[in-house]
């Protein structure tokens, strides 16, 4: 479990929006947030977000392969679109 300050606090995050999913890294507290997006006037915002902690993930290590099999499935969709 996570102790001190809270991370979005003391670290800048990595980020990425898409337009259905918001990612956002925290590498040095080891945290990776998923939210899903909705869009406003004000623009895009942070709806339902779930976080990951790589601390939780590395006692399972099946939870491990089934995101690198994700992964891995979106890197050969991703050469497939590129030719």
């Amino acid at each position: 479990m996570y102790k001190g300050r809270p991370y979005w606090e003391e670290e800048t995050p990595q980020e990425i929006l898409t337009d259905k999913i918001w990612l956002t890294y925290y590498p040095e507290a080891g945290r990776l947030q998923i939210s899903a997006v909705w869009k406003n006037q004000d623009g895009p915002q942070h709806g339902k977000t779930v976080t990951m902690a790589v601390e939780d993930l590395a006692v399972y290590p099946e939870a491990c392969a089934i995101l690198q099999r994700f992964l891995e499935s979106a890197s050969t969709l991703e050469e497939e679109a590129h030719g």
